[in-house]
């Protein structure tokens, strides 16, 4: 599409409505970067330094974005914007990208290359869409980088543009990256180019993304967790590997159905009494703001098993889980922890048409292990 029949993204587009609450979209890493590349092109060609950048989406569509600061650091232009995800949660929110680019010569074409600076993690894995050892930026973003510096330059220069994130080692921590298999920093990302604010459907493509890493990697048997701690349990009271273990977060049902669809043969749940107990109810979205029903489904089991009537309404009466097993194991009903494993692994592979064999494992936050379905090994 030619330039002059490009849209800018109206206001309204960049807000979308959330239980009856309006929530603004944002951008991704790679808008921002393209961004500041853009912008960094612009201040070399006209020896200005510009204001606000438009950047061309996927979608043709463009948005405009503020320039926060530029400079010349030796024969490299620069120029930095801060990544807006709107209201998103993200630890990305807020970060400085910049951009050097370094014109080295002419060319017969356009010769960009992209490379990462400063923040900006190191493929170590396969099953990305980067190879081994090329920086974390994707191809969409690639993309959108390469066309911003064509549209400022034109053809017939050999370019060299740098993407840095100067606190983005430190952020990466706090993501998916050590577990993917990005090392150093973050990834610059970004299908859209735009960010939708509290987004499940980019949580859960993260988690896709691991488990089929390790689909890839030759697993055929998967052990789900719900966080940390849940992997931590695994490996150091079920003897698991780090290798075969993903997380599931909230996502239950979403991910046994991924695994199903890998070819993914057998899955161990492994995870807190409280919160795979919501799975024994139904529920394959176990956030609490979706789903609860947890002493429900306690005293149901208590009373399959002949529990008192006085402990039932005491088990009902607890505020967290942990209160009712204290209570439970007081009686001397832990029986009632394998009929409630029992049921998990019955719901799940029914949930999944019978199509993967689940196992349980539950344990209490003092790192327990109250039932597992499966046998010792």
């Amino acid at each position: 599409m030619p330039f002059y029949m490009k849209q800018t993204i109206a206001m309204d587009k960049m807000q979308v409505i959330l239980e009856g609450k309006i929530y603004r979209r944002g951008f991704t890493t790679g808008t921002t970067a393209a961004a500041a590349a853009k912008a960094a092109a612009m201040y070399w060609k006209t020896g200005k330094i510009p204001k606000v950048v438009e950047v061309t989406l996927p979608s043709n569509e463009m948005v405009r974005l503020k320039v926060e600061e530029a400079w010349i650091k030796g024969h490299a232009y620069c120029a930095s914007v801060v990544k807006d995800g709107g209201d998103d949660i993200d630890v990305t929110n807020g970060l400085i990208l910049s951009a050097e680019v370094v014109v080295l010569g002419q060319s017969k074409s356009l010769d960009i290359q992209v490379l990462g600076g400063v923040g900006v993690g190191i493929i170590t894995k396969n099953g990305l869409q980067r190879n081994i050892g090329e920086p974390a930026i994707n191809p969409v973003p690639l993309k959108m980088i390469e066309e911003g510096i064509k549209e400022i330059l034109g053809n017939g220069y050999q370019v060299e543009v740098t993407i840095h994130v100067p606190k983005g080692e430190e952020v990466a921590k706090r993501t998916f990256n050590p577990r993917l298999g990005v090392e150093g920093g973050i990834s610059i990302i970004g299908s859209t180019g735009i960010v939708e604010p509290m987004s499940e459907e980019a949580w859960k493509k993260s988690l896709e993304i691991e488990l089929s890493q390790k689909v890839n990697l030759g697993q055929k048997k998967i052990v789900m967790v719900p966080g940390n701690h849940g992997e931590k349990f695994a490996m150091a009271s079920l003897n698991y590997s780090k290798d075969q273990i993903v997380m599931m977060s909230n996502f239950v049902g979403h991910m046994l159905m991924e695994a199903c669809r890998l070819g993914v043969e057998e899955v161990i749940l492994v995870g807190h009494i409280g919160k795979l107990i919501k799975i024994a109810g139904g529920n394959f979205h176990t956030h609490n703001r979706v789903s609860d029903g947890r002493m429900d489904v306690l005293c149901n089991h208590l009373a399959k098993i002949r529990g008192d009537y006085n402990l039932i309404d005491q088990v009902r009466e607890s505020n967290t889980t942990d209160e009712a097993v204290a209570l439970i194991d007081e009686a001397g009903l832990e029986a009632v922890y394998e009929s409630i494993a029992r049921v998990i692994k019955e719901k799940a592979e029914h949930y999944t048409y019978d199509q993967l064999k689940v196992e349980v494992a539950l344990y209490n936050m003092k790192g327990r292990l109250l039932a597992k379905t499966m046998n010792d090994d």
